[in-house]
């Protein structure tokens, strides 16, 4: 087949699922003094309301927690919430809440959870959309003691857990008195979190210092100092010259140099579903065909784009859009990759062609400029990619 040209709206070429690179920096930190962590942006105001992306959650969850972390395996860990159990018999999770206390002092109590998750979820914000979807329509949150509540879902669901990753929990006694709760520029943030809110200069930098009286134990360090640098390539040449300890990747190219550095070290972060797609025009032929489309699919080296894409920071999906490590049963294997041999899957692709009902048949020896043809014309096809 000559050149493959594919007629596409413009957007990413492969499907490909991703490990985001999580934090790198210095091999060790040493007890006390400050920490610099370099972020492309930040947000427009320390609202735990309009989190929304990396680097949003990097600096507010230093301050803000949510009822359950997961961690750079995919794990679920406790967060505000010690514990929880599930109830399959009224579809119900019934979170204990931690004897943690907020930073002006004041207990954290289920009354901060059901009004977090209350107003997280009227307001449709984005860190709250995916748990959302899942719970009871109608007061979905209740409080059952001062350290208790339950959660109702619409139906049993596994990734709900993983869900509530997203929503901070928040104090009452500070937002139940704010009436435009997305517009509030919330200039001294009250949080459970590992360190407390000092100085916040708009897209320059911000600066807290730690929590003595964290729930978890004092912090290791005692300033952690958040500075903006704008690009990728700016935290990169900042990290390698020592000018902060801390940075979040998402360059693949980055990582072959980053990892010479003895000095540098490398964490992956939880696995995330990042996927580019093809979109065949199905208004032109024989892009109309599923069978077409399968070949297609089939063809595609998915290894080779991990591999070269990538550097083999990532996973291939199941046939849903979801890598195995995030939420998926990875027995369910994708067609295509249970072959012994490039060549025999290749060849699987070619016998689905070759059976297209007006698509020429393979030759058994064809030359080397021999190029299939529906109805008479070469199939081609352009791939367009938004750069």
């Amino acid at each position: 087949m000559k050149k493959k040209r594919f007629l596409l709206p413009l957007c990413s070429v492969f499907l490909v699922l991703g490990l985001l690179l999580g934090s790198v920096g210095c091999t060790s930190t040493p007890a006390g003094g400050q920490a610099i962590f370099g972020l492309l942006d930040l947000m427009g105001s320390p609202n735990p309301f309009n989190t929304a992306g990396a680097d949003d959650t990097v600096v507010m969850s230093r301050i803000y927690e949510p009822l359950i972390i997961v961690d750079e395996a995919g794990g679920i860990l406790p967060g505000i919430a010690e514990s929880w159990t599930w109830s399959e018999a009224d579809l119900t999770w019934t979170f204990k809440i931690r004897n943690a206390k907020w930073s002006d002092g004041e207990t954290v109590n289920a009354d901060d959870v059901k009004f977090s998750l209350d107003k997280c979820w009227e307001l449709d914000t984005a860190s709250g959309a995916d748990a959302k979807s899942m719970v009871a329509a109608t007061d979905p949150v209740t409080v059952v003691d001062a350290r208790t509540v339950k959660i109702k879902l619409a139906q049993a669901i596994g990734t709900f857990l993983s869900n509530m990753n997203g929503p901070y929990i928040v104090p009452k006694h500070i937002w139940e008195d704010v009436d435009d709760i997305l517009a509030d520029a919330n200039a001294n943030p009250v949080g459970s979190g590992p360190f407390i809110w000092d100085t916040y200069v708009e897209q320059t930098y911000v600066l807290m210092t730690a929590n003595p009286n964290y729930w978890g134990g004092a912090p290791h360090i005692d300033e952690l100092l958040f500075k903006v640098y704008g690009t990728s390539e700016a935290i990169i040449l900042a990290l390698k010259a020592g000018e902060i300890d801390m940075c979040s990747v998402d360059q693949y190219t980055a990582v072959p140099q980053l990892l010479l550095n003895q000095k540098i070290k490398i964490v992956l972060d939880a696995p995330s579903n990042y996927w580019s797609f093809i979109y065949p025009n199905h208004r032109v032929e024989p892009n109309n065909l599923p069978a077409f489309r399968k070949a297609v699919d089939l063809a595609i080296d998915k290894d080779q784009i991990v591999t070269f894409a990538v550097f083999g920071y990532g996973s291939i999906p199941t046939q849903v859009p979801m890598v195995p490590e995030a939420m998926v049963n990875p027995d369910t294997a994708w067609p295509g990759l249970d072959y012994a041999t490039d060549a025999a899957r290749i060849a699987a692709a070619n016998d689905l062609l070759d059976a297209i009902p007006g698509m020429s048949v393979m030759p058994a020896e064809p030359g080397a400029d021999w190029v299939r043809k529906y109805d008479g014309t070469e199939v081609s096809f352009t791939l367009n990619h938004q750069s």
